[in-house]
């Protein structure tokens, strides 16, 4: 499963504000309140074309999305970075975050059998 996430600079400079912090320092906490506040501003609506929702809407969705996802907030926090990188507002070069990530995960659990 994949979060539905759209930003655009008003959003993003939304969430700068909020946090008093650059996107850069925001993704790093991964605090559920924080990946609320995050959703509130990209999650996509298909059904009304409309992005973004309320606060209790975010936690909802996040609450889905974690019952389906293998990794947990991990998930969710690179499906965040990977939109951040796709609208441009992180660079092209954190591309892998994904594949590096995964692949620290595969050998902690190797380590832990």
């Amino acid at each position: 499963m994949k979060m539905n996430l759209r930003f655009n600079a008003l959003k993003v400079a939304e969430l700068e504000k909020t946090f008093n912090q650059p996107i850069e320092n925001i993704i790093s906490d991964m605090r559920l309140d924080t990946l609320a506040t995050i959703v509130s501003k990209g999650y996509v609506d298909e059904e009304n074309d409309k992005v973004g929702c309320s606060i209790s809407v975010a936690y909802d969705k996040i609450t889905e999305y974690l019952k389906e996802s293998e990794n947990g907030k991990q998930d969710l926090v690179l499906d965040i970075i990977d939109e951040f990188i796709e609208e441009g507002f992180l660079p092209k070069a954190m591309k892998n975050t994904r594949e590096i990530v995964n692949n620290k995960m595969k050998e902690v659990q190797t380590l832990m059998n």
